[in-house]
């Protein structure tokens, strides 16, 4: 009877022939190949491939549950990771008669001013200072990290991983999402604005370490910038009761919401000065002098419900009603 050859193609599965040949032929490099089988070998990986396709196949054995749940699909793939761990380790090097595939050229379209960012943080123990992070090492992080990147590219929602497994603070009520500058990552490092840029939208990365754990980032649409400057006044009605009520109060807060609507009606009709409503009716110390005028401004300078409001109108544009801690504004933007 005609054997077939002990030995198996690059790439190919397994088959029942293969079962008992030593595993150092078809899995070299695996820490696991000592005294192994390729039968013996597939057992601990959970996956039926080799280690040429072992990502894959660790992707289609969490698949195969997928009526459970989304942990029970990680768990899998995290079990098989940590098998066989040599599937992440650098590629080889390229054989002296290969020629290397030539260098991925850099792109030269312009950088975009503002990003739109979904994270997914895996700590370790020490990461981000001494005492922090959770009770594991960098390399079982690193692990977990790859795992969730690999079931965020085969189909599960990042955002639905980030409320599940993320351990940075604040990741359930954000989902993750974050805006990223290019010129000033901070809180983020280079190598974060490195992947994201590489990234199309849509596009999952591979973990990026960081000081505080391993990143996994999806490119999400980028935001509308808008400008970083821009000059507007306001009318300020503010109540007794508001957190940073000033000197002199006297409304109550359904007497003060009822007169700033009253200023947004006024302000809206045909030919209105809003400078001389200023005047009339603002409440802000100082302001009826400068009819409500508050110069130029950049980002950052006014407090967030009002910035968020005062930079997306259009020069001339009146708000309606802004909630502050001061009070309720109305806005005019007017450069």
């Amino acid at each position: 009877m005609f054997r077939p050859p002990n030995r198996v193609p690059s790439g190919r599965a397994h088959t029942r022939s293969d079962r008992r040949q030593p595993l150092a032929a078809v899995c070299a490099g695996c820490p696991a190949n000592v005294g192994s089988t390729a039968s013996e070998h597939r057992k601990s990986l959970l996956a039926p491939t080799c280690s040429q396709v072992a990502r894959s196949g660790l992707v289609a054995v969490a698949r195969a549950a997928k009526n459970g749940s989304m942990k029970t699909r990680f768990l899998v793939l995290l079990l098989g990771l940590t098998a066989c761990s040599h599937t992440s380790s650098p590629p080889a090097a390229t054989p002296a008669n290969e020629v290397p595939p030539p260098p991925i050229a850099a792109s030269t379209a312009p950088k975009p001013e503002l990003l739109a960012i979904r994270v997914l943080l895996v700590g370790y123990k020490d990461a981000g200072g001494p005492g922090r992070g959770p009770e594991r090492s960098k390399d079982e992080a690193l692990q977990r990290a790859s795992g969730l990147a690999m079931m965020a590219r085969q189909g599960d929602k990042l955002s639905e991983l980030v409320h599940t497994y993320s351990d940075r603070a604040g990741a359930t009520e954000d989902q993750g999402v974050a805006k990223l500058r290019p010129a000033e990552p901070a809180p983020f490092n280079a190598a974060v604005v490195t992947a994201a840029l590489a990234l199309r939208v849509g596009g999952i990365s591979e973990p990026v370490e960081t000081p505080d754990g391993y990143i996994v980032l999806e490119r999400l649409r980028d935001p509308d910038v808008g400008p970083e400057r821009i000059g507007a006044r306001h009318v300020l009605i503010t109540y007794t009761t508001s957190a940073k009520s000033v000197p002199g109060a006297i409304h109550t807060e359904a007497e003060a919401r009822a007169l700033a609507q009253q200023v947004v009606e006024e302000a809206q009709q045909p030919g209105a000065d809003f400078g001389a409503l200023a005047t009339k009716y603002t409440e802000e110390p100082g302001g009826k002098e400068r009819g409500g005028d508050l110069g130029k401004f950049g980002r950052g300078q006014m407090v967030p419900a009002f910035e968020q409001v005062a930079f997306k109108l259009s020069v001339g544009q009146i708000s309606g009603i802004v909630e502050s801690p001061f009070g309720f504004h109305v806005i005019q933007r007017y450069e």
